[in-house]
């Protein structure tokens, strides 16, 4: 939005001839030209105001004499808008930032991973990341080394081109609680439908850099920067994508919450961890109004949130209840399973197909093959 008000200052010189002994003494001329307002400019989150603008206090010529209004000023198109840097409120932005496609094919850049406590100084630990790009064509690869400068070897990974759509992100981050110095998150996404954000963890461990591969991952899941939870409460939270398609399309899906963390350089399953529970009960709450409507994939996913706290009982009757059978729609998804392991384009054989009569059958057997019923 653009404000416009003219605003019309006159300055009126007189001469005042006074029959004093001060006779020939001339007045002071004019007034001083007022200082218009500043004009805040709404940003482009912020919602523009209806409030009318006024002038400012006018000094009207006189009478005999009416001054033209001044033409509006003409209408200046609006600047462009400057994305963004800031990370969202309560998250660590990265340190550093690398597209090869604009930044060019090699890149360098160091970060302080010194673990201090506030009231101490030490000395700084730099490490370095380097990044050079390799090959052509579809063998084109990203192969980045980060070394921590404490003597030790760099570690690379090497990443296909293809994989990577916009820039790779470095963050420091406190997740690892087993070494002497804080961690490089490496994440990056990959574009494409639901999917996907690769996320590597590279920490200082007595054998050297180690690198928590937590693979690709459904979803922008950090989008480079990560909570400042992390500094008290190093978890991360995936979902288990295995859910997803299973009993019906991504958007009747729920997957259950994967929890995850790195100690040592390796990463630990936290799911089952009862300190986890409340991130198990929030799900539940989350995915129950959908399986109420009948949707299977809700129901799968709030029974097996359920489960890892307990509460399987209530919500396997909930889901008893409330699912869509196959006897009100016979086009319900349902998965096949085979007894034997198949490669490539082979067919399993009938006789070692698992089927299911139903959808409660067909979550019974998930939850108990995946871990998540005993």
């Amino acid at each position: 939005m653009r404000i416009s008000t003219p605003i019309i200052v006159a300055s009126l010189g007189l001469l005042l001839g006074l029959a004093t002994a001060q006779a020939g003494t001339d007045a002071g001329k004019g007034t001083e030209k007022s200082k218009p307002a500043a004009v805040e400019r709404p940003t482009d989150k912020q919602a523009p105001s209806k409030e009318k603008q006024t002038p400012g206090n006018l000094l009207s010529p006189p009478a005999e004499s009416p001054a033209a209004p001044a033409p509006a000023p003409a209408e200046e198109a609006p600047p462009e808008r400057e994305a963004s840097t800031a990370p969202p409120p309560g998250m660590i932005a990265p340190f550093a930032q690398w597209n090869p496609v604009e930044n060019g094919p090699t890149f360098e850049a160091s970060a302080d991973l010194a673990r201090c406590p506030k009231s101490t100084l030490c000395t700084p630990v730099l490490a370095k990341v380097k990044g050079v790009s390799a090959g052509s064509g579809d063998h084109e690869t990203y192969d980045i080394t980060i070394s921590f400068g404490t003597g030790e070897a760099g570690r690379t990974l090497s990443l296909p081109r293809e994989s990577i759509s916009g820039a790779i992100s470095f963050t420091t981050v406190e997740v690892d609680a087993k070494n002497s110095l804080r961690e490089i998150a490496l994440s990056y996404y990959t574009g494409g439908a639901h999917c996907c954000s690769y996320l590597g963890i590279f920490s200082e461990t007595p054998a050297g850099i180690a690198l928590a591969d937590f693979g690709e991952r459904d979803g922008d899941a950090y989008g480079g920067s990560f909570p400042k939870s992390f500094e008290s409460r190093p978890v991360f939270e995936f979902s288990d994508d295995r859910f997803k398609y299973l009993f019906g399309p991504y958007s009747d899906s729920a997957a259950p919450a994967s929890l995850l963390k790195v100690e040592g350089g390796e990463i630990v399953d936290v799911t089952t961890d009862p300190a986890n529970a409340a991130i198990h009960r929030h799900w539940m709450e989350v995915f129950k109004p959908g399986c109420g409507d009948g949707i299977n994939g809700h129901c799968a996913g709030y029974v097996a949130s359920a489960w890892r706290v307990g509460a399987q009982k209530e919500a396997e009757a909930y889901m008893l209840m409330h699912h869509t059978s196959r006897r009100t729609n016979p086009d319900i998804w349902l998965p096949e399973y085979c007894r034997t392991k198949i490669t490539g384009s082979a067919e399993c054989p009938i006789t070692d197909k698992i089927t299911f009569a139903d959808f409660p059958d067909a979550l019974a057997y998930v939850l108990h093959e995946w871990g998540y019923s005993h």
